[in-house]
């Protein structure tokens, strides 16, 4: 099996038209790979979103954390 410090070394020998399709072999790779690992998990706006009605505004938010804050100390 070849070593990292070896692949590193051929890489740099290859032609800049070679290292270019290597780029893209790589990058197609890795995509390929996300998907596959992420397809499962829910994008960050369905985690965030309140089951019901819509979110607090800032204000309502404001006043919710002092009211904590002032019960709290």
């Amino acid at each position: 099996m070849i070593t990292y410090n070896e692949l590193v070394a051929n890489i740099k020998q290859l032609t800049i038209y070679q290292r270019l399709e290597l780029i893209e072999i790589i990058s197609r790779s890795v995509r390929e790979e996300l998907v596959l690992t992420f397809s499962g998990i829910a994008p960050a706006e369905q985690i965030a979103k309140p089951a019901e009605g819509s979110p607090p505004e800032d204000t309502e938010l404001a006043e919710s954390y002092t009211d904590y804050l002032s019960g709290k100390y």
